[in-house]
């Protein structure tokens, strides 16, 4: 009875063990969303919800507007090489973690973009205008190649046509 009883705490110690390290995966998952920076028209920073888990702080990648209706634009004066949307996958998670830290200390797995992408473009300048007209509403990650082989990323909020972004809504993040 001994044996099974230390048989079953091991099982639990192994697993929560497991979990743990599952969770530390999770934070570089390319799906991962914990916040998002809304911008306007004119791509200037309105306001932020949660703690942003992007890696564009500090470049000149500007995706906007922030939510987006039907169309947005992706700028980068170093020059865009490619640019992917992928579903991003939202949670009230990893609020207290320093992304930019994490990303630069760990590799990404950038291998799953292609098979993760709804939309995949190829630029002709620096300045593109990507529809998500055919996109259903929610959260998608917009990943970009710049010329100089960086890859940088933004969240984006898809909502439905017309309708009116109101913050309080939308903010699992509070």
């Amino acid at each position: 009875m001994k044996i099974l009883a230390y048989t079953i705490i091991l099982m639990m110690v192994l697993i929560a063990g497991c979990k743990k390290e599952e969770t530390d995966i999770d934070k570089l998952d390319m799906q991962l969303v914990t916040g998002m920076i809304c911008k306007g028209s004119d791509g200037v920073s309105l306001y932020t919800m949660g703690n942003p888990n992007d890696w564009s702080r500090g470049s000149d990648l500007c995706v906007y507007p922030n939510p987006v209706h039907d169309i947005f634009s992706i700028y980068s004066e170093g020059g865009i090489k490619k640019a992917w949307v992928i579903q991003g996958n939202a949670v009230n998670t990893h609020q207290d973690i320093d992304f930019i830290e994490l990303f630069s200390l760990n590799k990404i797995d950038t291998t799953g973009i292609e098979t993760l992408a709804l939309q995949k473009i190829i630029p002709e300048n620096n300045n593109l205008i990507v529809s998500m007209q055919d996109e259903a509403v929610g959260y998608y990650k917009v990943i970009v190649e710049t010329k100089n082989n960086q890859l940088l990323w933004q969240t984006i909020y898809k909502i439905y046509g017309d309708q009116d972004f109101d913050i309080a809504d939308y903010n699992i993040w509070k």
